[in-house]
């Protein structure tokens, strides 16, 4: 094995590389699932240092400001959310980054469980830059854009400036 790889430089080992439609999925699912069940108390280490997080408009720059909007968030109160992922597409997978679109719909209603909402609260396009590391897919960004909304949402995380 030694043999095949010898002379081989970061840049060659970027070009093996695919980023699977199964491992972009797998980083969604995994993530979405620490926002639901855990209050995003690991959100933050998705992401690169220097990764971006948007709502709309609003932004988040880096895990640190990730984590101060997720803990705004559970500071709320109790709340019970479920971001249901679906139609991931990877655009583009060039080396070790890849360009995905994703649709998310999100249940979501402060209080304890069970809730009386079985409506979505907001329907959004999720646009995600996402690198291969050695530790595994990290998000470079993370951008929701809203296409539906419930006229009583009461969403938990900023989407203005």
């Amino acid at each position: 094995m030694k043999a095949r790889t010898r002379g081989l430089n970061i840049t060659s080992l970027r070009r093996l590389i695919m980023i699977s439609s199964q491992a972009v999925t797998d980083l969604s699912a995994a993530y979405w699932f620490d926002v639901d069940h855990r209050g995003a108390a690991n959100a933050h280490r998705f992401f690169t240092a220097d990764g971006v997080l948007g709502f709309d408009a609003a932004r988040f720059h880096g895990p640190a400001e990730i984590e101060a909007m997720y803990a705004a968030r559970r500071a709320r109160g109790p709340r019970v959310s479920r971001h249901v992922a679906s139609n991931v597409h990877v655009l583009s997978s060039t080396g070790d980054h890849a360009e995905v679109m994703s649709s998310l719909c999100l249940f979501a209603e402060d209080g304890y469980a069970p809730r009386s909402r079985t409506e979505p609260v907001s329907v959004a396009d999720v646009r995600d830059h996402v690198v291969a590391t050695p530790d595994g897919l990290l998000i470079v960004s993370r951008i929701l854009t809203t296409q539906f909304l419930s006229s009583d949402a009461e969403l938990a995380v900023p989407t203005q400036p």
